[in-house]
């Protein structure tokens, strides 16, 4: 990395215009008449200016600078026409000695129809008003698009990629620099490595791969899939489907259309507003989700995971951790250990089996489901809604049976309580390995 950081110092000062008096300046400029085929610029060290004119003319300026007058005058620009037309800048074999710098800086004008293909080595492309499918490479400065239509492809590798206004499909790919894009009309494709991805604003679907640095995504017609490896990843108003993969990085966001599927690891997982149904798979992280109008799912280990406000069923599997919810409109299934699983406000069946962690099921809103709840070393606590008569199976070892409301009790131990609530009706079963069981009014 240092070789790759000394070479760009180098280029840099290359680039830089003299600031003496006596530095040597040339000016390029030539006007053809556009025929067709792609328009071509090729610069090695200055900047290509690009933007569309009225017209079928495309013109070319140039200026080239240099503190030696001598390579100032080797310094070449081709063209050629016919397939299109081809602008190139040659440069001369440079010796350096002492302090040098150089620079050829373009101002083209292309017909709004005529695609383009930008090519540069150090230094910026800036391109405006592209109205034909494009490209822009460059290795080691910014490129800049805006006001554009049809598909464009952008490509860098040290320097920032910016697209602003594109009306078609826009595909950027960076090695060690941010992308922004924002109101892209068509699908948007964003790649990099080493930086951030910031999009705001596509019709379309997006596709963001990042593999360290953050990804911000917002404001998205279609579907988005983000795969990301070091960095936090935030996501809002996701018009259709979500995907997310984070190798080692937050995950967080809100107002997902469609489904969502996120998996994480070493980091928290937080999301709220899903129209759909969502599926959460994190290795060592938290996972926090709210108000989702479909079933969720959730895996984790090593963090605690809550849940409140989900319009379908809930099935939650957690290694060592705690489980909160509330507001199930479905059934609830809990799978954990060495952590507490506490349910409030659950439309249907409860089924939890734990180990080494409490359970604490209260406010239960369905006329008659079952409540199936194991744990061990720990305690059980149920708390009855009036009117709904349950069928009591409670077991334990090393622990206590209380019944805080009427039983009509069948077989009663001190370890074993069999019986009926309100008349029976609905199953309960209750058991314990080493803790208490109660059973509580609401």
């Amino acid at each position: 990395m240092k070789a790759v950081n000394f070479a760009i110092a180098i280029a840099l000062a290359l680039i830089a215009a003299a600031a003496s008096a006596d530095q040597f300046e040339k000016k390029f400029s030539r006007t053809f008449d556009y025929r067709g085929g792609r328009v071509s610029v090729e610069n090695s060290f200055g900047g290509i200016n690009v933007r569309t004119g009225a017209g079928n003319n495309v013109t070319v300026r140039a200026t080239i600078r240099s503190s030696d007058a001598a390579l100032g005058r080797e310094i070449r620009i081709e063209t050629s026409e016919g397939p299109g037309i081809s602008v190139k800048t040659v440069m001369p074999k440079i010796n350096v000695r002492g302090s040098l710098s150089f620079s050829i800086d373009y101002d083209v004008v292309v017909p709004a129809e005529a695609p383009v293909l930008l090519s540069n080595h150090f230094g910026s492309i800036d391109a405006t008003g592209l109205h034909a499918a494009s490209e822009l490479v460059n290795r080691q400065g910014s490129i800049a698009l805006r006001d554009s239509r049809g598909a464009q492809r952008l490509e860098n590798s040290f320097g920032s990629i910016v697209v602003e206004h594109a009306e078609g499909n826009v595909d950027a790919k960076n090695t060690n620099g941010s992308i922004t894009a924002t109101n892209i009309d068509g699908r948007l494709s964003a790649q990099n490595r080493f930086g951030s991805i910031a999009i705001n604003g596509v019709k379309g679907d997006v596709a963001a791969t990042n593999s360290n640095g953050g990804v911000e995504i917002h404001d998205v017609g279609g579907s988005a899939a983000i795969v990301n490896g070091f960095g936090t990843t935030r996501f809002g108003r996701i018009g259709r489907n979500l995907a997310v993969t984070s190798s080692n990085g937050r995950i967080e966001g809100s107002g997902v259309g469609g489904t969502a599927t996120l998996t994480g690891n070493f980091d928290a997982i937080e999301i709220k507003d899903v129209g759909g149904a969502t599926r959460i798979a994190n290795g060592n992280g938290a996972v926090t989700v709210a108000d989702v109008r479909g079933n969720l799912s959730v895996e984790t280990r090593f963090g605690p995971v809550r849940a409140d406000r989900i319009r379908g069923s809930l099935n939650v599997v957690n290694g060592n951790g705690s489980v909160t919810a509330a507001g199930i409109a479905g059934d609830a299934k809990v799978r954990a250990s060495f952590g507490s699983v506490f349910l409030r406000d659950v439309d249907g069946a409860v089924d939890v089996q734990n180990q080494n962690g409490a359970i604490s099921v209260a406010a239960l809103r369905g006329s008659c489901n079952p409540v199936v709840l194991h744990t061990s070393f720990s305690s059980i606590k149920v708390a009855v809604p009036r009117n709904v008569g349950y069928n009591v199976e409670a077991r334990t070892t090393f622990g206590s049976i209380n019944a805080e409301v009427p039983i009509n009790a069948m077989h009663r131990s001190e370890g074993t309580l069999t019986g009926t609530i309100n008349g029976g009706g609905c199953r309960m079963e209750l058991v314990n390995s080493n803790g208490s069981v109660t059973i509580a009014g609401e």
